[in-house]
């Protein structure tokens, strides 16, 4: 869900962003998947539904709001995303492994690039 990300935008009402998508991604591992660390190179796609209500221009003068246009935008979005991984197995049984991740995603719609990382803990069962 989005927000406001500045003191004009917080004084229009209405602003948000929802979207739904599912996310297909291979992950290979150049180096080998038998290593107790694994570096891997991601390549995927996502395809998506979202709905924004925004706002299409704003008026400021000294800094308040005197005039703004409320615009609801919604549709279907896809795109592609590209990640580096890198995971370390914990233990000398190594069932534990902790991991990064960082992806860029770069779509049509309502999401245009954006990067993102994570923090994985992963057990083996």
């Amino acid at each position: 869900m989005g927000k406001p990300t500045n003191r004009f935008e917080r004084q229009v009402p209405h602003q948000e962003y929802k979207a739904g998508y599912l996310e297909q991604e291979a992950v290979f591992y150049p180096f080998g998947a038998d290593k107790k660390v694994l570096f891997g190179v991601g390549a995927g796609g996502f395809l998506g539904y979202y709905k924004k209500s925004t706002y299409s221009y704003l008026s400021l003068v000294s800094g308040k709001l005197t005039d703004y246009q409320l615009a609801a935008y919604e549709g279907f979005h896809g795109g592609y995303l590209l990640s580096l991984n890198l995971d370390v197995a914990v233990g000398t049984a190594q069932r534990w492994r902790v991991g990064l991740r960082s992806s860029v995603q770069n779509g049509t719609g309502g999401n245009t690039t954006s990067p993102t990382h994570s923090l994985t803990i992963a057990r083996r069962l």
